[in-house]
């Protein structure tokens, strides 16, 4: 099943409002996952207790992203991709700009 016809089956099951609050809850969950990671990776403690809580948190950020990356498939297939890849090249002449400065 291409990935077309999946989500347009998801949109017509849970409708448009609720893949709209799956998007936002998963959008929230990385980001407490980043800053989880973040702490647990800057804390200076000694490394063997402590090593598994860094790699448990860094695999809990890689499935955050994943999550996310099918969140971004729903979002485009919501709103249109061709304003949104517009979007996204005015947003990178920013970056490239901003680090000529």
């Amino acid at each position: 099943m291409n990935s077309k016809v999946l989500n347009q089956e998801i949109l017509e099951k849970l409708g448009e409002e609720a893949e709209i609050d799956m998007i936002i809850t998963e959008a929230h969950e990385l980001g407490i996952a980043l800053q989880d990671y973040k702490i647990k990776k800057n804390k200076e403690r000694t490394p063997a207790p402590f090593y598994s809580e860094i790699i448990e948190s860094y695999n809990e950020v890689c499935e955050k992203i994943a999550s996310m990356k099918i969140m971004m498939e729903w979002a485009e297939f919501l709103f249109n991709s061709n304003d949104i890849e517009k979007h996204k090249e005015i947003l990178i002449e920013n970056i490239k700009n901003k680090l000529k400065e």
